[in-house]
Parts: C-alpha cells; sequence; structure tokens
C-alpha cells in the first residue's frame, strides 16, 4: 500500500501557509517557518516588536477615549 499524504492548506496571509500531513496514523501541523529581510532570526523579533507597538497604540486609545 503506497504511502498517503493528504495537505490541506490554509492560507495564513499572501506568503505563508500550513499544512495538515496525515501519513498512516502519524498527524501533525508543518508550518513554514518566517523570514523576514531574508533572515529567519529577524522575523520572530520583528513580530514582537509588532506586537508591543499594537498594545501601546491600544493603550493610548483607550486612555485617550477614558471618561
Amino acid at each position: 500500500m503506497p504511502k498517503m499524504i493528504w495537505y490541506i492548506t490554509y492560507l495564513l496571509n499572501s506568503k505563508y501557509a500550513a499544512r495538515l500531513i496525515r501519513s498512516k496514523s502519524v498527524v501533525h501541523w508543518d508550518f513554514p517557518k518566517p523570514v523576514y529581510a531574508g533572515r529567519p532570526e529577524l522575523a520572530w523579533t520583528a513580530t514582537a516588536i509588532g506586537e508591543h507597538h499594537t498594545k501601546e497604540a491600544a493603550e493610548v486609545l483607550k486612555m485617550t477615549f477614558e471618561v
């Protein structure tokens, strides 16, 4: 019996996708490693900085419109 593999692709954004790989009784997710400016280690840093700025902006908006 040939090895059976199904790929279900969910687009997370225009560049990256996650695949559900099922082979025999093993099921796992395969996520591509993000790359920023050609360097994978910078992708996680850029993500953390973006999340930090998003939280800051949310706090500023909350404080601005609080009564």
